[in-house]
Protein backbone atom coordinates (compact mmCIF):
# COMPACT_ATOMS: atom_id res chain seq x y z
CA UNK A 1 0.00 0.00 0.00
CA UNK A 2 1.36 3.41 -0.95
CA UNK A 3 1.84 5.86 1.91
CA UNK A 4 0.77 9.49 1.99
CA UNK A 5 4.47 10.48 2.12
CA UNK A 6 5.16 8.52 -1.07
CA UNK A 7 2.17 10.10 -2.80
CA UNK A 8 3.40 13.53 -1.67
CA UNK A 9 6.87 12.77 -3.06
CA UNK A 10 5.43 11.87 -6.48
CA UNK A 11 3.35 15.05 -6.46
CA UNK A 12 6.27 17.21 -5.34
CA UNK A 13 8.50 15.69 -8.03
CA UNK A 14 5.96 16.84 -10.63
CA UNK A 15 5.54 20.26 -8.99
CA UNK A 16 9.30 20.90 -9.03
CA UNK A 17 9.44 19.86 -12.68
CA UNK A 18 6.60 22.29 -13.46
CA UNK A 19 8.59 25.12 -11.82
CA UNK A 20 11.63 24.12 -13.86
CA UNK A 21 9.67 23.89 -17.11
CA UNK A 22 8.29 27.39 -16.54
CA UNK A 23 11.76 28.85 -16.01
CA UNK A 24 13.62 30.96 -18.53
CA UNK A 25 16.34 28.30 -18.51
CA UNK A 26 13.95 25.59 -19.74
CA UNK A 27 12.46 28.02 -22.23
CA UNK A 28 15.92 28.58 -23.71
CA UNK A 29 16.96 24.94 -23.56
CA UNK A 30 13.80 23.17 -24.70
CA UNK A 31 12.06 25.65 -26.96
CA UNK A 32 14.96 27.51 -28.54
CA UNK A 33 18.27 26.40 -29.89
CA UNK A 34 21.35 26.24 -27.73
CA UNK A 35 24.63 26.44 -29.48
CA UNK A 36 28.23 27.48 -29.55
CA UNK A 37 29.62 29.97 -32.04
CA UNK A 38 33.28 30.62 -32.66
CA UNK A 39 34.83 33.14 -34.96
CA UNK A 40 38.43 33.99 -35.71
CA UNK A 41 39.87 36.85 -37.69
CA UNK A 42 43.58 37.10 -38.40
CA UNK A 43 45.19 39.95 -36.48
CA UNK A 44 41.94 40.56 -34.57
CA UNK A 45 41.64 37.45 -32.43
CA UNK A 46 38.77 35.17 -31.70
CA UNK A 47 35.35 35.22 -30.11
CA UNK A 48 33.42 32.38 -28.52
CA UNK A 49 29.73 32.77 -27.71
CA UNK A 50 27.03 30.54 -26.22
CA UNK A 51 23.58 30.94 -27.72
CA UNK A 52 21.09 29.89 -25.06
CA UNK A 53 20.74 29.97 -21.31
CA UNK A 54 23.33 31.78 -19.23
CA UNK A 55 23.80 33.49 -15.89
CA UNK A 56 21.09 33.58 -13.25
CA UNK A 57 18.74 31.31 -15.17
CA UNK A 58 21.40 28.56 -15.08
CA UNK A 59 22.01 29.13 -11.37
CA UNK A 60 18.32 28.85 -10.54
CA UNK A 61 17.78 25.81 -12.73
CA UNK A 62 20.71 23.97 -11.19
CA UNK A 63 19.30 24.39 -7.70
CA UNK A 64 16.19 22.53 -8.86
CA UNK A 65 18.04 20.00 -11.04
CA UNK A 66 20.18 19.12 -8.03
CA UNK A 67 17.07 17.74 -6.26
CA UNK A 68 16.52 15.25 -9.06
CA UNK A 69 20.17 14.17 -9.14
CA UNK A 70 21.28 13.95 -5.50
CA UNK A 71 20.45 10.67 -3.83
CA UNK A 72 20.14 12.31 -0.43
CA UNK A 73 17.11 14.24 -1.70
CA UNK A 74 13.75 12.47 -1.51
CA UNK A 75 12.93 13.73 -5.03
CA UNK A 76 15.98 12.18 -6.68
CA UNK A 77 15.21 9.89 -9.57
CA UNK A 78 16.81 7.03 -7.61
CA UNK A 79 14.53 7.63 -4.60
CA UNK A 80 11.45 7.85 -6.81
CA UNK A 81 12.58 4.54 -8.34
CA UNK A 82 12.50 3.01 -4.87
CA UNK A 83 8.86 3.99 -4.55
CA UNK A 84 8.02 2.34 -7.87
CA UNK A 85 9.97 -0.80 -6.98
CA UNK A 86 8.53 -1.20 -3.48
CA UNK A 87 4.89 -0.16 -3.82
CA UNK A 88 2.54 -2.81 -5.13
CA UNK A 89 -0.06 -0.15 -6.03
CA UNK A 90 2.33 1.11 -8.73
CA UNK A 91 3.16 -2.23 -10.34
CA UNK A 92 1.29 -1.37 -13.56
CA UNK A 93 3.52 1.71 -13.99
CA UNK A 94 6.78 0.07 -12.95
CA UNK A 95 7.94 -1.04 -16.40
CA UNK A 96 7.17 2.40 -17.92
CA UNK A 97 9.06 4.09 -15.09
CA UNK A 98 12.02 1.73 -15.43
CA UNK A 99 12.13 2.28 -19.20
CA UNK A 100 12.08 6.08 -18.76
CA UNK A 101 14.78 5.91 -16.09
CA UNK A 102 16.90 3.59 -18.22
CA UNK A 103 16.64 5.98 -21.18
CA UNK A 104 17.54 8.95 -18.97
CA UNK A 105 20.58 7.14 -17.58
CA UNK A 106 21.62 6.04 -21.08
CA UNK A 107 21.40 9.63 -22.32
CA UNK A 108 23.32 11.02 -19.35
CA UNK A 109 26.03 8.34 -19.43
CA UNK A 110 26.81 8.94 -23.11
CA UNK A 111 29.88 11.04 -23.88
CA UNK A 112 29.29 14.63 -24.87
CA UNK A 113 31.51 14.18 -27.93
CA UNK A 114 34.18 16.72 -27.10
CA UNK A 115 37.48 15.97 -25.41
CA UNK A 116 38.55 18.59 -22.89
CA UNK A 117 42.18 18.25 -21.74
CA UNK A 118 42.31 14.55 -22.64
CA UNK A 119 38.99 13.74 -20.98
CA UNK A 120 35.76 12.93 -22.79
CA UNK A 121 33.09 13.87 -20.26
CA UNK A 122 29.72 12.16 -20.20
CA UNK A 123 26.69 14.43 -20.02
CA UNK A 124 26.26 13.44 -16.37
CA UNK A 125 29.90 14.27 -15.58
CA UNK A 126 29.48 17.69 -17.21
CA UNK A 127 26.39 18.39 -15.11
CA UNK A 128 28.04 17.18 -11.92
CA UNK A 129 31.18 19.17 -12.60
CA UNK A 130 29.25 22.42 -12.85
CA UNK A 131 26.91 21.48 -10.01
CA UNK A 132 29.54 20.37 -7.51
CA UNK A 133 32.26 22.70 -8.70
CA UNK A 134 30.17 25.84 -8.52
CA UNK A 135 26.37 25.82 -8.47
CA UNK A 136 25.22 23.42 -5.76
CA UNK A 137 28.06 22.46 -3.51
CA UNK A 138 31.74 23.15 -3.74
CA UNK A 139 33.85 20.06 -3.91
CA UNK A 140 37.51 21.14 -4.03
CA UNK A 141 38.48 18.63 -6.70
CA UNK A 142 35.54 19.46 -8.95
CA UNK A 143 36.01 23.18 -8.36
CA UNK A 144 39.66 22.97 -9.45
CA UNK A 145 38.76 20.90 -12.53
CA UNK A 146 35.98 23.33 -13.42
CA UNK A 147 38.29 26.34 -13.00
CA UNK A 148 40.72 24.73 -15.46
CA UNK A 149 37.92 24.37 -18.01
CA UNK A 150 36.60 27.88 -17.48
CA UNK A 151 39.88 29.78 -17.61
CA UNK A 152 40.18 29.58 -21.40
CA UNK A 153 37.35 31.53 -23.08
CA UNK A 154 36.82 29.15 -26.00
CA UNK A 155 36.96 26.02 -23.86
CA UNK A 156 34.74 27.69 -21.26
CA UNK A 157 31.99 28.56 -23.71
CA UNK A 158 32.15 25.19 -25.43
CA UNK A 159 31.99 23.34 -22.10
CA UNK A 160 29.10 25.47 -20.81
CA UNK A 161 27.21 24.79 -24.03
CA UNK A 162 27.71 21.06 -23.44
CA UNK A 163 26.39 21.48 -19.90
CA UNK A 164 23.30 23.23 -21.27
CA UNK A 165 22.73 20.36 -23.69
CA UNK A 166 23.14 17.83 -20.86
CA UNK A 167 20.69 19.79 -18.70
CA UNK A 168 18.13 19.68 -21.52
CA UNK A 169 18.56 15.88 -21.68
CA UNK A 170 18.02 15.68 -17.93
CA UNK A 171 14.91 17.86 -18.06
CA UNK A 172 13.41 15.77 -20.87
CA UNK A 173 14.07 12.58 -18.89
CA UNK A 174 12.55 14.04 -15.74
CA UNK A 175 9.52 15.15 -17.76
CA UNK A 176 9.02 11.57 -19.01
CA UNK A 177 9.09 10.34 -15.41
CA UNK A 178 6.69 13.08 -14.31
CA UNK A 179 4.21 11.99 -16.97
CA UNK A 180 4.29 8.47 -15.53
CA UNK A 181 3.89 9.90 -12.02
CA UNK A 182 0.83 11.81 -13.19
CA UNK A 183 -0.80 8.68 -14.62
CA UNK A 184 0.03 6.78 -11.43
CA UNK A 185 -1.40 9.52 -9.22
CA UNK A 186 -4.63 9.59 -11.26
CA UNK A 187 -4.99 5.81 -10.89
CA UNK A 188 -4.54 6.03 -7.11
CA UNK A 189 -7.51 8.37 -6.65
Amino acid sequence: MITSNQINDLKLFNEKLAVLLNSSFANEMLRNTSGFMFSFKANEGYEAIIVGAEGESVDAAFLTLRMFMQDNDRLSVRNIAKIYSEVQDLVEFRSDFNAARLQLNKDLESPNGIVFFNKNYTHKESLELLMYGSKGHTNRTKEAELRTLLETPIVSQLFLNQVNFAAALLIKGIAAIAEINQRALISLK
